[in-house]
């Protein structure tokens, strides 16, 4: 937790000095990180619950009751990609794009610029729809499979 709040402080820092001294692209940049946010505190949280692992002593029926439920975590946060992940990418770089190809001193004719930012959002999107895929493929042949065999396995121990 303390890495994520180092880097969103380093983020924020450097983002306030690009808007201060009103560089190119420091509001892309800073709006992109304010979507990036969110995000970063979910996984964080997740992932420190997915930490806490029973002692080295505790029964083999524990083990594989925090072995089901770190499955579940991570079904739960493959399922919802599109929420913690992909809309937060998703968001900062259409926000990104929209300050590079709209920038007042560019020099690229109007046309142009719809295209590029039209193509850079099929690009995202393509990229969003194989990584969602992605996690969904993998939850299905892999994490779900995982998951009944060891709940089954934790059935067998009752």
């Amino acid at each position: 937790m303390s890495e994520i709040a180092a880097s969103l402080l380093v983020a924020v820092v450097f983002a306030a000095e690009g808007l201060r001294q009103d560089a190119p692209l420091a509001w892309s940049i800073a709006a992109g990180l304010l979507a990036l946010v969110p995000a970063a505190f979910l996984i964080a949280g997740r992932l420190r619950r997915l930490r806490r692992a029973p002692a080295a002593s505790a029964s083999l029926r524990e083990h594989i009751a925090d072995a089901v439920a770190a499955l579940d975590t991570q079904i739960r946060l493959l399922r919802a990609v599109i929420w913690w992940y992909l809309t937060p990418l998703g968001l900062a770089g259409l926000l990104f794009l929209g300050s590079v190809f709209f920038r007042s001193e560019a020099i690229i004719p109007w046309p142009a610029t719809v295209v590029g930012l039209v193509g850079g959002m099929i690009v995202l999107g393509v990229v969003w729809v194989w990584v969602y895929r992605l996690n969904q493929r993998a939850v299905a042949t892999d994490l779900e499979p995982r998951r009944r065999a060891l709940a089954e396995t934790l059935m067998q121990l009752d």
